[in-house]
């Protein structure tokens, strides 16, 4: 989770989904938090503790 913090940092909050998705996402970005980031609920976050519950939510299914 310490990458998904730091990757998370860059984005400008409040934010769409698709926008953190967006902003987090690139060619190097490990394919589990890539997938993880695609199965959360599409919603505007307010901040990144908001999204790393989201997932965490979506760890547990």
């Amino acid at each position: 989770m310490i990458e998904l913090a730091s990757l998370l940092k860059g984005v400008k909050y409040p934010a769409a989904k698709n926008t953190i998705v967006n902003s987090v996402l690139s060619d190097n970005t490990d394919k589990n938090i890539s997938e993880l980031l695609r199965q959360i609920e599409d919603k505007v976050y307010n901040n990144a503790p908001e999204v790393i519950s989201a997932i965490d939510l979506v760890n547990r299914e």
